[in-house]
């Protein structure tokens, strides 16, 4: 929290937009908080989203995971829901082999904040060959995945490629 005398509600959504877990955290004082998602549900989630509701002050809200394999970590800070159309470069996706006996793929979520099932097309750009564009339909307040979204699942592309996707919608979606 970022502001003295400042309240925040941390919610945890199954990916059936189920509820799993809630707190409700303030402070006199500036502070940072943090706990693991089993102290939050009492369970592990596969697949989930975290929603910061700020009643009071300021807050900076983000989520952490550490690769159970290579001990790497990821933060992801939170985003404000936009209005309207949505239009969104992710650079940087990969499949490839990597150092050390790794592999890169990339795997997405998208979350539907409306209420209405979400259309979201995604283009692919930089790739040689392969589907140049997917279609994905997400349902109402729902969440999906798409893992290794390059791969035969998604794209199609083999092993030694890069580049960038680029996703839109007419409505807003994370």
């Amino acid at each position: 929290m970022l502001d003295p005398n400042s309240s925040v509600q941390v919610v945890v959504y199954d990916e059936q937009n189920q509820m799993r877990g809630s707190i409700a955290l303030s402070s006199p004082s500036p502070i940072s908080w943090q706990t693991a998602l089993p102290n939050l549900i009492g369970a592990s989630l596969a697949l989930g989203r975290v929603e910061f509701r700020v009643t009071q002050g300021r807050a900076a809200g983000y989520t952490a995971v550490v690769d159970n394999v290579t001990g790497d970590g990821i933060a992801v800070l939170a985003e404000r829901v936009d209005t309207g159309a949505t239009d969104f470069l992710l650079d940087g996706v990969a499949r490839t082999p990597g150092a050390n006996n790794t592999h890169w793929s990339t795997d997405v979520r998208l979350f539907n904040p409306n209420d209405t099932l979400l259309d979201v097309s995604i283009d692919s750009l930089g790739f040689s060959s392969g589907r140049p564009t997917l279609a994905r339909s997400v349902p109402p307040l729902g969440l999906i995945e798409w893992v290794d979204i390059l791969g035969a699942g998604g794209f199609g592309y083999s092993d030694g490629v890069a580049g960038a996707l680029h996703f839109r919608a007419a409505k807003p979606f994370l």
